[in-house]
């Protein structure tokens, strides 16, 4: 009888769970669980020429597929919309609207932030070696250019996140340029 225990028990015992793959893939898929969403944040632009960062905060607010706004509060009130490929940008009762196909710096922002809003693996690797780090509750997914054109504007972007059970969320944006300007955006749900 005490040979058969062990094979009682696989009888009686509900199976263990298998741990959820933990992949750039499943990442993406979490984060596009959250077709929309407004979030808090606060950014810090650092430059090579400035002694202190340029520090602002307000709100992003993105729509799948392609409607982002970064609505910057303070230290004065701006407002940066892009919906599909025009961006759209007003300040001090000014406003520009831009194509961004025309803008290729821009771009490069708006699109990554997009696709990975989007969980658009299949965009994302297209443009940028990516690579996956941490554990699946906190992680860090690294995007580097792989066209010397986006090289030009952007050296990496790292996006630091966790999972939650309704699915994963971003908590900071690092933009890195080539030439060691860089800038931090923090969300706060």
């Amino acid at each position: 009888m005490l040979r058969l225990w062990p094979l009682l028990l696989c009888f009686v015992m509900p199976p263990l769970a298998a741990a959820p793959e933990f992949t750039v893939q499943t990442i993406l898929a979490a984060l596009a669980q959250h077709p929309a969403g407004t979030v808090k944040f606060t950014e810090a632009k650092y430059f090579g020429v400035l002694d202190v960062p340029l520090e602002s905060e307000g709100t992003l607010h993105f729509r799948a597929p392609d409607f982002l706004e970064k609505h910057t509060t303070a230290p004065r009130d701006e407002r940066l919309t892009i919906n599909g490929s025009q961006m759209r940008y007003e300040s001090g009762g000014q406003t520009l609207t831009l194509d961004l196909a025309d803008q290729p710096a821009a771009s490069v922002y708006a699109d990554s932030l997009k696709n990975l809003l989007n969980g658009d693996y299949a965009q994302l690797q297209t443009e940028f070696y990516l690579q996956l780090t941490g554990s699946p509750a906190h992680w860090a997914l690294s995007l580097r250019p792989k066209q010397s054109a986006l090289q030009s504007f952007v050296q990496s972007i790292t996006v630091d996140g966790m999972n939650r059970g309704t699915g994963a969320i971003i908590q900071r944006i690092t933009y890195e340029s080539p030439n060691g300007d860089h800038s931090i955006l923090t969300l706060a749900p």
